[in-house]
């Protein structure tokens, strides 16, 4: 109790470790495919993320925690732990996305949409927190069906979590993506959501990126044709 009105409080950091659940049906691929996604298993254990809250303002970054190398395992990581060279700021109900999914980066600014779905059963305990559990399927900017469950913690009042994921009416403290899955792991107050600096680029709306993205395409399949 004490905790969690000092997190209400405080601005605050919340860092999670982030993990790839290695589905069941992977023991019908060829040993490739199950040496590759064992390989990325690990790879992904190599990052961290971490969301700054200060208000209704927060920034999410992900960190890789060692020298990972460079190989297609390290390439496929960065893409399943959805794109983490990207910086999600919050600001009320707004996302604003820093992206490299096109190599160049880019700056998405929209309110995202996260049918979330409130479960009354299936809670669990959270680094001392009871949370309740959210489902929500949805698509993302590019396109790409996502299908994320969530665990959230009430009794802190922040709705937000990993990846600009918001909404639920209380901190996301474990957030699954398509067998991705980020869980708070340490708290800790801070002053630097004071520091945060968007960058200095033009920002897009969702349509525009999606007309760049289709534009990106339509090259690429010309430059294989």
């Amino acid at each position: 109790m004490f905790l969690a009105c000092k997190l209400q409080c405080q601005n605050i950091v919340v860092t999670y470790d982030i993990k790839l659940q290695v589905p069941e049906s992977i023991e019908t691929q060829n040993s490739d495919v199950k040496n590759l996604l064992y390989l990325m298993s690990k790879r992904v254990e190599d990052y961290e993320s971490k969301l700054t809250i200060s208000g209704r303002k927060t920034k999410f970054e992900t960190i890789a925690m060692l020298p990972i190398g460079d190989d297609t395992s390290v390439d496929l990581a960065t893409t399943y732990t959805l794109n983490s060279n990207d910086l999600f700021y919050t600001s009320n109900d707004s996302l604003l996305r820093v992206t490299e999914i096109l190599i160049s980066p880019l700056v998405i600014k929209y309110k995202p949409s996260y049918p979330w779905q409130l479960i009354n059963e299936g809670g669990k305990k959270i680094k001392g927190f009871n949370c309740l559990k959210a489902l929500c399927t949805y698509r993302d900017i590019q396109g790409n069906e996502r299908k994320a469950v969530a665990y959230y913690a009430p009794s802190l009042p922040y709705p937000y979590g990993p990846v600009g994921h918001m909404g639920l009416p209380g901190l996301i403290l474990e957030l699954n993506v398509n067998n991705i899955v980020y869980t708070a792991i340490n708290f800790s107050e801070t002053d630097e959501i004071k520091k945060i600096q968007v960058p200095d680029k033009e920002v897009l709306s969702l349509e525009e990126f999606k007309s760049i993205l289709s534009q990106s395409e339509k090259n690429f399949s010309n430059s294989k044709g």
